[in-house]
């Protein structure tokens, strides 16, 4: 029987979910995009996540690697731990948090392609991932790095009263891919987050 998901979420969780899902959720209408030079076959890189908003600040490295239309986010702790998986093909977005045993599994189409194009800058403004029943848009805005590089050197969401900053940490386009390498599996145990749980607790957080 599984339990009932407005009990699953206290204020760590909250903040965890936050900061695991909202980076790649969100998006917006400011900001150009910096010029790309070339399609990219494949991207891993690290990268600096900061969360900010009146509730609080949290910052947080994580593993972001895509290949159109596959897309995946690692969240790790402090001592390596696992913390949270995303993953997003052509038809799927899918969310494990390992902490908690909760997971968000949903048919979005073209969630991997949207998610790579935002990550790789060249998203189109206004920026929108359209949900099940929702559907997100905060705003976007893109820094160009000095070197010349053809990835971002971060990329900005907000909403009304916080956003989140992802700080790309030498990017490897060199990254050689197979699909199961995007895919996960959540345990047969896991209780569910539906739709409306984690949409507003990402609202509840910047806007």
């Amino acid at each position: 029987m599984q339990r009932k998901n407005s009990k699953s979420f206290k204020i760590p969780l909250v903040r965890l979910i936050a900061a695991a899902c909202i980076s790649v959720f969100l998006a917006g209408c400011a900001g150009v995009a910096p010029s790309m030079k070339k399609e990219f076959v494949a991207v891993k890189t690290q990268v600096m996540v900061t969360l900010t908003s009146p509730k609080g600040k949290l910052k947080k490295k994580c593993t972001l690697a895509w290949a159109a239309p596959y897309f995946r986010m690692e969240v790790r702790g402090f001592l390596n731990e696992p913390i949270a998986e995303l993953a997003a093909d052509a038809g799927r977005l899918k969310i494990y948090l390992y902490q908690s045993n909760l997971y968000y599994d949903e048919k979005v189409t073209d969630a991997g392609p949207i998610l790579c194009s935002l990550f790789s800058g060249r998203a189109a403004s206004p920026f929108l991932l359209k949900l099940t029943n929702n559907t997100l848009n905060f705003k976007l805005k893109y820094e160009a790095p000095l070197d010349g590089s053809e990835i971002p050197y971060s990329v900005e969401l907000y909403g009304r009263e916080g956003g989140v900053k992802i700080n790309f940490i030498k990017p490897d386009t060199s990254f050689v891919y197979a699909p199961e390498y995007f895919r996960f599996k959540t345990p047969e145990n896991a209780v569910k987050i539906n739709e409306d749980a984690i949409v507003g607790t990402l609202k509840s957080w910047i806007n």
